[in-house]
């Protein structure tokens, strides 16, 4: 059976105690699992569950974090969030994240353009701004870039942006499924939100930074792998 790996993104940002930006990524997370069936039935009878217990209503039949966060408040959506990925973990098979590491100190302004479009230089905070909206798609052709990976089901969250060679490397090697608000109602992309929101949580709470090690680090007591992967300078091109 194939398997399926879902996609989706968030902002990852920190500021020092003054509330100045001192660090920004788009964090991108996918989710792989073969059992489809048994991973929804999973997912839909604890949202049933956490439903009633939390006395929320569900939306579109997925649990969005960031539509829930000002309705119920942080502490309530972290939970669900968390009972969430616990009741279907043993049906995940593995989870990837990807995020960019581009130091405005280091690389001040990144060349944008020149496909179908002219070139023109912006600051690297802009550029990781407008990176943003579609890095779920990033984030996945930079899963699918590893060799053995291939005849998969890809579904990625909605987005919006400009069209890349990154695009078009995904459709030559396969026919993604986009949903929009996917996050809010298709469970797999909506357990890949779900992880990518919970992973800033708890390198926040464990007063660790972005890392491929630190992030392995906050998910180990769970049963998935994890694979953690960077994007810097180097596929700017893309």
């Amino acid at each position: 059976m194939a398997k399926l790996t879902a996609f989706d993104s968030k902002e990852y940002a920190r500021s020092n105690a003054a509330g100045e930006l001192r660090f920004y990524t788009p964090l991108g997370c996918g989710i792989t699992v073969s059992k489809e069936k048994e991973f929804k039935s999973a997912y839909m009878e604890k949202l049933l569950e956490l439903s009633k217990r939390f006395d929320i209503e569900k939306c579109c039949g997925a649990f969005s974090a960031a539509e829930y966060f000002k309705e119920i408040g942080p502490g309530r959506t972290i939970s669900i969030s968390d009972e969430l990925v616990k009741s279907v973990q043993d049906l995940v098979e593995s989870v990837y994240f990807s995020y960019v590491i581009l130091p405005p100190k280091e690389i001040p302004k990144v060349e944008v353009g020149g496909y179908r479009c002219p070139i023109k230089e912006i600051n690297t905070f802009d550029f990781l701004r407008n990176l943003s909206v579609y890095f779920s798609y990033i984030t996945a052709w930079n899963y699918l870039g590893i060799e053995s990976r291939k005849d998969e089901k890809i579904m990625i969250d909605g987005f919006h942006g400009k069209r890349t060679p990154a695009w078009d490397d995904i459709i030559t090697k396969t026919s993604p499924i986009v949903y929009q608000h996917g996050d809010e109602c298709n469970p797999f992309i909506s357990m890949a939100d779900i992880i990518a929101f919970l992973t800033s949580k708890k390198l926040w709470d464990s007063y660790l930074h972005l890392t491929p090690d630190n992030t392995k680090e906050v998910w180990k007591s769970y049963s998935f792998k994890t694979e953690v992967h960077f994007i810097d300078r180097r596929i700017l091109s893309k």
